[in-house]
């Protein structure tokens, strides 16, 4: 069985845009992808964290800078 998931490419986010947007470090977010607590989607060999997954994750303490949006 296969599921097909449709993703807003608009609401990807880089991991470093991710980090400038939250007060942790990219290594520290990078850790948190690795034990499995964040997400990520990978197309054509970059990593992506989806923004409302940022927000269920870090709610206020994710900040997004409007050139990020």
């Amino acid at each position: 069985m296969t599921t097909t998931t449709t993703i807003d490419i608009s609401a990807l986010r880089f991991i470093a845009q991710a980090a400038k947007a939250l007060p942790f470090s990219e290594p520290a977010i990078r850790n948190q992808i690795a034990r499995g607590e964040l997400r990520t989607v990978k197309i054509a060999g970059e990593v992506f964290i989806d923004e409302a997954k940022l927000h269920r994750a870090f709610g206020d303490l994710y900040q997004p800078h409007p050139a990020a949006q």
